[in-house]
């Protein structure tokens, strides 16, 4: 079977390393995803165990495609018995560029009555929400269908978060992308709901991602639940034991809070020390050289951009010293991190460009 792994911009690279670590090597990347063939194992290994993915997309057909006759065609002939669960669940996306047919809500409507056609007087007692999407490029469609459900950055341990949260695969990111060793400690000095600290335990750890919640694949007539049990029970034995020295900090004590019950559903709530206070006034909580991963206020939402400008400065001290990055759309984040000392890259957390800057090894 082939596979269409999507994922957040500039983390395609990223996820295709992860990939590789699971066995599996990408046949073609995209700037938002990846292709690739497995099969069933590995469609259920991959929605268990990627931190970086947002949704796994098991393709069903691919041709191309001219004109609307043949669009309905092609997708009446697939097997949807196999993937739809209910009518009233069924959501159909489209994706076009650079091809005859570009109209999405025409190709919408032509593919969700072929779908449905094809369906004709069936009914079937699973139940599940349906995704199909269409990928059309150069008049060449790939014609897919949802096995993940939810994005999968909901990892189901993040029940409550702050004001401006950011996505669990993007935290998950930005950890790797600095390259921090577990042995040493790891500090956020912002950590608000405790998304970038939970994260970090959880890849520690070897925990994961998908271990606390369900996928579409499980609504499928073809699912294996024997298969899922025996990914499960794998993974849980791969769980590292030890506790790591996470530490956040924050002024809000409610958020402090959340972060204690997310760590705690998360399994990883010994690993991680909390204290309530602005970062410019704390000491520096270990002797040893750390590494400072963030994501600050960015001047938004909350906060003032003039109140920002100390904590800037003081992150932009310590990281010099103690290695990390920081993730932020703080105005003047790229006149601060300016030193060919620091890598940067662009991100989009949701809808928001963000700037993710790394301290380059010494």
């Amino acid at each position: 079977m082939q596979l269409l792994i999507t994922c957040p911009f500039g983390l395609v690279s990223l996820l295709s390393k992860e990939l590789k670590k699971l066995w599996y090597t990408a046949k073609e990347t995209f700037s938002t995803a990846l292709m690739l063939e497995t099969d069933l194992e590995g469609l259920y290994r991959i929605n268990l165990w990627s931190r970086i993915a947002n949704k796994v997309y098991l393709i069903l057909g691919q041709g191309e495609i001219l004109d609307f006759d043949q669009l309905f065609d092609k997708v009446w002939s697939l097997s949807w018995r196999e993937y739809i669960s209910d009518f009233n669940t069924l959501s159909v996306q489209v994706s076009t560029k650079d091809s005859l047919l570009s109209f999405g809500r025409s190709i919408q409507s032509v593919a969700h009555k072929a779908i449905l056609n094809s369906l004709g007087d069936f009914s079937s007692s699973r139940s599940g929400i349906s995704e199909v999407f269409l990928y059309l490029e150069k008049n060449q469609m790939s014609i897919c269908v949802n096995t993940s459900g939810p994005s999968l950055h909901q990892r189901g341990w993040r029940k409550q978060t702050g004001i401006a949260p950011l996505k669990e695969n993007i935290a998950a990111a930005i950890v790797l992308f600095t390259g921090w060793r577990f042995k040493s400690p790891l500090r956020d000095p912002c950590c608000g709901s405790g998304t970038i600290l939970i994260e970090a335990a959880m890849i520690a750890k070897n925990i994961a991602p998908g271990m606390q919640r369900n996928f579409a694949f499980q609504s499928f007539a073809t699912f294996d639940a024997e298969l899922r049990g025996t990914l499960v029970e794998e993974a849980t034995s791969k769980i590292y034991q030890q506790n790591y020295l996470l530490y956040g900090s924050d002024q809000d004590a409610t958020l402090l809070q959340i972060a204690q019950e997310n760590a705690l559903r998360a399994g990883v709530s010994e690993s991680i020390q909390r204290t309530e206070g602005k970062f410019e006034e704390q000491q520096t909580p270990f002797s040893e050289q750390f590494r400072l991963i963030s994501n600050p206020p960015y001047g938004k939402r909350i906060w003032s951009e003039e109140d920002l400008a100390p904590l800037y400065e003081s992150l932009l001290q310590t990281i010099s010293v103690h290695q990390g990055g920081i993730i932020s759309s703080y105005p003047w984040l790229k006149q601060l991190f300016s030193s060919k000392e620091f890598s940067h890259k662009s991100l989009y957390n949701g809808a928001d460009l963000v700037d993710f800057y790394r301290k380059k090894p010494c």
